[in-house]
């Protein structure tokens, strides 16, 4: 859950240097971005997966 979000927010902040230009799919960030928000709801969405997680602390 901690990785997915670092990534999303990480990806958020580059798209915010690049500005309209990383929307574009000349650039990385899109992709990025794009994989970062997909990987926070595949499994789950994250708040789910931390109350799952403390269930089994």
């Amino acid at each position: 859950m901690t990785s997915t979000q670092t990534a999303f927010e990480v990806a958020s902040e580059a798209l915010g240097i690049f500005g309209g230009n990383g929307l574009s799919r000349e650039y990385p960030i899109e992709k990025m971005l794009r994989d970062a928000r997909a990987s926070m709801i595949e499994d789950g969405c994250n708040h789910v997966l931390s109350l799952a997680a403390a269930e089994r602390l």
